[in-house]
């Protein structure tokens, strides 16, 4: 993962949807207190996977990741885009001019009397995930966007991937997810070599 984290907000386009719902199939004594808005790029809109990529798919993702870590709630926004946009987010807020997978904007966890809360953003490219999931067998751009989805979550919870023991601690996180989420967690380690 070349994910990246920054401290200010990127720049929103007005070519998204709005915020996501809770996922219809969770019982709600069972939904924790998360508000997260899922915005879709025109370039990437009318992709055949967006099937299985629905607002409610990719707001459970993004739950889970935060929950495995101790979090019951909190404010989170996922832009999906494309690689020409990432890269521009890329040089304006890292100044590293290529496209990646995924950028996360952590602004704050608090502790308060109903659990640990989390706040953030973070911007994903689909057609990275295209990229990246190509040559792998059993292995969808919609897993790969997943994949992407809880490691920059788990970065605006906490969690580092710089040395070789948190880069351990955010592979074991994402595989627990990723088993969670009924993903194939060998084909998700695999990906980490590209």
């Amino acid at each position: 993962m070349s994910n990246t984290q920054v401290n200010s907000p990127p720049d929103s386009s007005d070519s998204a949807t709005g915020p996501s719902h809770a996922d219809p199939e969770e019982p709600s004594c069972l939904r924790h207190h998360f508000a997260i808005e899922i915005l879709w790029d025109e370039s990437v809109g009318a992709a055949p996977e967006h099937d299985s990529l629905t607002d409610a798919v990719l707001a459970k993702t993004a739950r889970s990741a935060a929950e495995h870590l101790g979090f019951t709630g909190g404010a989170l926004g996922i832009r999906i885009t494309d690689d020409a946009a990432i890269r521009e987010i890329n040089v304006q807020h890292l100044q590293h001019d290529y496209a990646t997978d995924v950028i996360s904007f952590p602004y704050g966890v608090e502790d308060t009397a109903n659990g640990k809360t989390v706040e953030g953003e973070l911007v994903v490219s689909l057609e990275f995930a295209r990229a990246s999931s190509a040559t792998a067998v059993d292995w969808l751009p919609t897993d790969e966007l997943k994949l992407y989805i809880i490691h920059g979550v788990l970065h605006i919870c906490g969690l580092e991937d710089k040395t070789e023991d948190e880069r351990s601690e955010m592979r074991s996180a994402e595989a627990a997810v990723l088993r969670r989420l009924g993903l194939s967690v060998d084909r998700a380690m695999e990906g980490f070599d590209r």
